[in-house]
Formats: C-alpha cells, structure tokens, sequence
C-alpha cells in the first residue's frame, strides 16, 4: 500500500499542486505586506548606498538626475525580472499539466 501511494500518488498529486502552490507563491510575493516590504526596501536600500556612492564613479562629484533614474530603473527591472520570471514558470508548468 504504501509503495502505490509512494510511486504513484504523490507524483500526481505533485504535478497537480505545484503550479497552484507557484501561484500562491507569486500571491504572496506580490501582496504581502511583510515580504513586499523587505524586499522593496532591502533593494532600495540597496540602491540607495549604490546611488550614495555614484558621485565618485561619474567624475563630476555631484549625483545626477540621470544616476537616480538610471539605478532606481535597474531596481524596478530586477523586481519585475524575479516576478516575472517566476509567473512565466507558473504558466510553464500549468500548460504541461
């Protein structure tokens, strides 16, 4: 009995719940307030000591209009790469199903 659970069950039920459980995953990274906020703010951050540390790279000693927008896009393009690439997983997997 348990082999037939073992090989035979759970690899069904295994391909039926991970794209629902991908989807939850999405759900959350999206919608919660906590995992929003820490990555949203730990990438900001992140780009806020870059940005900081800019008026020493670009040679004019002052931290440029074209800087900010330069790195807070690259911020928003890595949050929608992660996202993004995680929904086309999901889509992936249910099309497979």
């Amino acid at each position: 009995m348990l082999q037939i659970l073992w090989y035979i069950v759970l690899p069904q039920t295994f391909r039926s719940i991970i794209p629902t459980l991908l989807s939850q995953v999405i759900t959350t990274i999206k919608d919660s307030s906590f995992l929003a906020n820490v990555a949203v703010i730990e990438l900001m951050a992140r780009t806020k000591q870059v940005l900081s540390s800019a008026n020493r790279y670009n040679g004019l000693n002052a931290i440029n209009v074209s800087d900010v927008f330069v790195l807070f896009g690259v911020a928003a393009a890595i949050y929608f790469v992660i996202n993004f690439s995680i929904s086309m997983t999901v889509r992936n997997m249910q099309k497979a199903r």
